[in-house]
Order: structure tokens, then sequence, then C-alpha cells
């Protein structure tokens, strides 16, 4: 196959002048009809992918997806679809404006089910049964690996930001990037659809578009604020998510896949970065201080880059209750910490969020990279919400899936969040389907997995005052004049249970410290997950 009959000239598009606009409208409706048919002639693998997934999944009887042929072209098909974005990417910049009202999606994971689950279940990105005319849509990357569809929810996505350029947002994500996606499922997968030599191509040219994708985007209200979210099912919104934090005025969220991490302290460190992005090899291996991170990084902007796709907050919220109710220790989690993903990146406290959002001017920061056990969880006081869109991740953690509307509340004119939530096995279907029987390395441990809510001698502690006036300590607004972080509280698990089901290695090791009355020594990790 000859590669560089499928190179897309997006330089070409990019010098063509744009139409001149009529003051009649009935010229302008004309004239924006043949466009749009002149695009689905242009894009017909784009129109045809989505009509075929439309039809395949309509069917009110179970969904047999070992029937699932979205590109019957082969890898012509794939490869048209790539060029094709890749000239619409290649035009943004490294930080995109999406306007309100949109949807916003966190990892997917080559989850084509459940991806289609929250479009049938809420409303699809389109405008045959959607409200892509009302609605934006960002999708937080991670489109790809762990789940045996990757290369069908890469060539949708793909398909849907050529179709709809600007109402739909794709960023990237520390999986759209060749150095992993070569070992967790998207390249064997490829081959597995296209053979070796073509799927390797087509894994190839794919990695080369994830360059063109932005590393974050910004969410504030635009001339499009129609929709109220319902979808095209009409189901009602959920009231609006609840929040620790009291609001601070803003109207703008930041939405990006990693975190802030250390290095992002403006939006124009995002904005700055040229295209096409290459991300700084990372290192896995355990770093025994703060002055250990990043390793051959050369400069401020690859640690950017880094923080922006691979860096966590920290486990904890604003502050940690230690020891009992007789002798208490408020110990706060601040700054910067070491991550067990490795020394390419760090984990970042609740009083890096509020600065930054502070510093930027944003309501709210929206991120994905982490499963967390309801698919949605908010982070130092309501500041910071972490959304994972697939469910029952790598068939071990039997966790919802979530997605978040944002929309304009009409009575007070500011920014709320509601979460659009499908329930694990909800849809009747097997939960492991799609997810790929053997993987690369285990996945990361749930967020706050294994943690108990915060104990009645904390709230009581608090309720009275006495963490009041302590320096550094913010308690967020409620009814008493506190509110505290809602940790859920799993069951405990059996000795027996799949490893992915216990807590994370740093906290067993914590409760051991704490039993033993021991101090904590350098913790290593014993598995690095990605």
């Amino acid at each position: 196959m000859d590669e560089n009959k499928h190179r897309g000239n997006h330089q070409q598009q990019q010098q063509t002048a744009a139409p001149a606009v009529s003051s009649n409208p009935m010229i302008r409706l004309s004239t924006n009809l043949a466009q749009r048919q002149k695009r689905t002639e242009v894009f017909a693998q784009e129109h045809q992918l989505i009509t075929r997934l439309m039809d395949f999944t309509s069917s009110p009887t179970r969904i047999d997806w070992s029937r699932l042929n979205l590109l019957p072209g082969g890898a012509e098909d794939m490869l048209a679809i790539i060029d094709h974005a890749v000239s619409v990417l290649a035009m943004e910049d490294s930080l995109v404006s999406v306007p309100l009202p949109c949807r916003v999606y966190g990892d997917i994971h080559g989850q084509l089910p459940d991806l289609v689950q929250f479009f049938n279940k809420f409303s699809w990105p389109h405008t045959r049964k959607g409200d892509i005319f009302s609605m934006n849509y960002v999708f937080l990357g991670d489109f790809v690996d762990r789940g045996a569809f990757s290369v069908e929810v890469a060539a949708l996505l793909l398909s849907l930001k050529v179709i709809y350029p600007t109402k739909v947002a794709l960023v990237r994500g520390n999986h759209e990037d060749r150095s992993m996606n070569a070992n967790y499922g998207f390249l064997a997968g490829a081959k597995q659809r296209f053979g070796a030599v073509d799927g390797e191509l087509v894994w190839e040219r794919a990695n080369e578009a994830f360059e063109y994708l932005p590393l974050a985007a910004i969410v504030e209200e635009g001339r499009h604020s129609g929709s109220d979210g319902r979808g095209e099912g009409g189901q009602c919104l959920p009231p609006a998510t609840s929040r620790r934090g009291g609001d601070n005025g803003s109207s703008r969220v930041l939405c990006i896949h990693g975190g802030i991490g250390d290095n992002i302290r403006t939006l124009d460190d995002l904005s700055s970065i040229p295209k096409p992005i290459t991300i700084p090899a990372c290192s896995v291996a355990p770093a025994a201080s703060t002055e250990e991170l990043y390793p051959g990084t050369t400069c401020r902007r690859e640690r950017v880059i880094l923080d922006a796709l691979w860096s966590d907050p920290t486990e904890n919220d604003n502050v940690t209750l230690v020891g009992t109710s007789a002798c208490m220790m408020l110990s706060k989690v601040l700054g910067v910490h070491l991550s067990p993903r490795g020394q390419s990146t760090c984990r970042f406290g609740p009083d890096r969020v509020a600065e930054f959002c502070e510093r930027n001017d944003l309501k709210l920061i929206i991120r994905a990279h982490e499963c967390v056990k309801s698919g949605h969880e908010y982070f130092a006081s309501g500041l910071l919400l972490t959304v994972f869109s697939a469910t029952n991740y790598c068939n071990v953690y039997q966790n919802d899936g979530a997605m978040i509307v944002l929309v304009v509340d009409p009575e007070t004119g500011e920014i709320d969040e509601h979460a659009q939530v499908i329930k694990c096995g909800e849809s009747g279907q097997d939960t492991s389907i799609g997810w790929n029987p053997s993987q690369f390395r285990n996945p990361s441990p749930l967020r706050n997995s294994g943690r108990d809510t915060r104990s009645s001698e904390f709230s009581a502690a608090a309720s009275s005052g006495m963490f009041h006036s302590l320096p550094g300590v913010v308690l967020g607004n409620s009814a008493s004049g506190y509110s505290f972080p809602l940790v859920s509280s799993y069951p405990t698990q059996s000795p027996q249970q799949s490893f992915a089901t216990l807590p994370s290695w740093q906290y067993q090791q914590q409760q051991r410290l704490n039993t033993s009355g021991g101090t904590s020594p350098a913790m290593h990790s014993p598995q690095q997950h990605q």
C-alpha cells in the first residue's frame, strides 16, 4: 500500500479562503446546504462509518459485537479518515476553546459498547438522532488501549471530529502515544483488523495524527447555549452535582487528561506548545525525592506536556485526620508529591488546584486518567472533578462510567455540572465484552479504593471549630459552616479476590504503619501501573 497516497494536504486546506457570507438569509441557507452536501461527498468514509454504527446498534435485541464491521474498506478507509482528521487537527491550537453547553467524556480505552450506550441513553453527537446542533462534545483522551475496539473507537472519534470540527474537541491522553499503545493493545488490534503490514501502517499514521491533538480545552460561555443537555430522549438532567467548595464566580472550566502537575502555571503554558507535539520519553522507575522527577527532559515545555498527560491529584483532600480522638493531628497534603507512576510525573495537592484556578479565573478543572468507582469524583473542595467513562475497567473493577454535562444556569448565569452515569451492567450485556483478556500491565488501582469515610470524631471536631484557626486549612461552606470531602466506603475485599480490587500499595503500607505505630520509610511501588 502506497502510504504517500494517503497523506492529507492540510497545508493547502489551511490556505483556502473562506467563502464570503451573504446578507440574504435564503442565499446563506442554500450555501450552507450546498456546503454540507459537499462535505458529505468528500468525507464519505466518516459519514458511512457513523451510519453503520447507528444501524448496527439500533436493534432492540442484544447486540452481537463480534459481527461489527465499521470499516469494510479495510485499511484504505481508516487511512482516509486519519488523513482527513489531521487536516482538521493541525489547524487547532494546543489549547482549544469550546463554547457551552457541552458534554465531557473521560477515558474510553477502546470500550465501544460503553460509548454507544452513552450515546443511545443520552444523545448522539450527530444530526440524525442527536443534539450536535445545540451541544458541544469534549473527549479527554485515552481513546485506545486495553479495550478490544480501540481501532473502532479511534475511527469513530476521528470521524466525528472531521464531520463536526467546531463541535467536537478531542484532547490527547497519555495512551495517544506510540510508546504506550505499541504495548497496551492498539497496535495488536490494528494488526488483527488489517493484517501485519497494513495494521502497522494504520497504527503509525494514527499516532502521527495523535501528535496534532490539543493538550487541553477551555470551556466557557459562547453563542451556542440553546440546549439543556437532555438529549434526544428528553431525559431530565440530575440535580447539579454536589460541590463542596463555594463558587468562585468564574465562568470557565479547564478540561485536561491528567492534571496540572508542578509545571503548568497558566493557560499560556498549554496554548504556547507548538504542534506536532512529541511526548518525552517516560520513566516508570520510582523516584526517591521530588528532585529526581522528570529525568531526561531538556526544557520546561517537555515537563508541561508530561504533567498534562500523566499527573494525578494526591490521594487525600484538604485535610487528613491522623490518630485517635484522644490525640488528633491534622495532616495537610499540599504541594507536589511523588507518583507511583514513576519519575516522569507527580501528584499535586489541593493547594495547587486552588492557586491555579484563582490565577487562571477557573471555576473547575475536569480531568480523566484515573478510574473511580462511581465514574466521577470531586477533589480539592470541589475545584477538580475526575471523570471516567468506561465501565468495569479491564474487567476487574465493576465501576460505573460517567459523562459530565456543563450548562449555564438560566437563573444565576453560572456554570453547573451534571453527571450522567451508566451503571456497570445496566445494559444487560456481559460487562467483560470489549476488554482484552490479557493485559500488558496491571491497571492502576481505583482512586480511593479501600478507603473509609471520615470518622465521626473528625466531623464532631470540625463542627466544634477546633480546626478553624489552624493556618492553611480551608473548610468549605455548608449549612453548619463546614463541609468535608466525601470519600466513598467500599466493602472489604477477601484475599481471594482480584488484586485490582484491593487498596493501593501506598494505602496498604500506611495502614500497616498506623497499626504498628512506626514511621514511614521511603516507599517504592512493587508494580508500576499505567
